[in-house]
């Protein structure tokens, strides 16, 4: 019988929820805040991207800012600057375009909703549908925001989103260019601040990842049928030797030896990445629909 495992947890975030009583506020905007977040495309590269804010404030009408830095290399100060941002008590605003723009807003209720005037936003409105506190890795506890898009009611085609006060959107600090659209995927992998580790997604799993994520056309590697109702079918000459399922929030849902055929009557309705990894170590994304 196949090596199978399969996890079942129904949060995003690997950690206790909580009530909110006794909530740690946290500053999202510090230069002592450190993400590392994992980027890849449904079949373009992958890797892994490490942010900050620069220690130093730059002036905008007459309002304190602070530089995003980011950087593609795990270690070293070869940082690159992105965009200006700051913090008004639960609100962070960010520099466009000569205008300030709200980019985040902790003190939102259920069902309240948020819209943007960021142009790569214009598109995205949030709609809050839950809100509790989950316990950081030093055992304190932080808001937390379950936010679906307004297009998607039942939040299953996109997923939920999830922002976590003084630590963004679990997804990624600045992805919400992501929000609400299928071409792309970045998920926060660790968070830290004071040089304390305070979450990591995956407890087995390095901070930061070096495994390449493979361009294979859809002739060299099929899943049929998608959408489907139960089984999905794979087509393929090349090595494989391990599927991962995800839902689209980045929750692995299952992990298995390689087979050309396997059953996701289980799962239900919505999008899941499958995620395959050769005999070299390379991963090869696709994403399928469950009916």
């Amino acid at each position: 019988m196949k090596n199978i495992k399969i996890i079942l947890s129904c949060m995003l975030f690997p950690f206790l929820v909580t009530s909110q009583n006794s909530e740690t506020t946290s500053p999202l905007v510090s230069p002592e805040n450190v993400w590392i977040s994992h980027n890849y495309f449904w079949q373009g590269p992958g890797e892994s991207t490490r942010y900050t804010f620069k220690d130093s404030v730059e002036i905008f009408n007459n309002k304190a800012y602070l530089r995003f830095l980011y950087v593609n290399e795990q270690t070293g100060d070869n940082w690159n600057a992105s965009r200006l941002y700051r913090q008004d008590s639960s609100k962070v605003y960010t520099v466009s375009d000569g205008m300030e723009h709200l980019y985040y807003d902790f003190s939102l209720s259920v069902g309240d909703t948020m819209k943007y005037s960021l142009e790569e936003l214009s598109n995205v409105e949030f709609v809050v549908v839950e809100i509790d506190s989950v316990t950081m890795l030093d055992n304190t506890k932080r808001k937390r925001l379950q936010l679906r898009c307004s297009n998607d009611p039942d939040g299953t085609d996109y997923g939920l989103r999830e922002w976590v006060e003084g630590m963004g959107d679990l997804f990624g600090v600045t992805s919400l260019s992501q929000a609400c659209i299928l071409d792309g995927w970045e998920l926060l992998s660790c968070f830290s601040s004071n040089d304390e580790l305070l979450y990591q997604r995956f407890e087995d799993e390095e901070c930061w990842f070096t495994l390449a994520v493979l361009d294979i056309s859809d002739k060299d590697l099929q899943i049929y049928p998608n959408p489907t109702q139960g089984e999905l079918r794979i087509s393929t000459e090349l090595n494989l030797e391990k599927l991962q399922v995800f839902s689209s929030v980045g929750q692995l849902i299952m992990s298995q030896d390689y087979v050309d055929k396997f059953s996701v009557s289980v799962l239900p309705q919505g999008l899941y990445i499958l995620v395959f990894t050769d005999d070299t170590g390379n991963q090869i994304v696709r994403r399928f629909l469950r009916e």
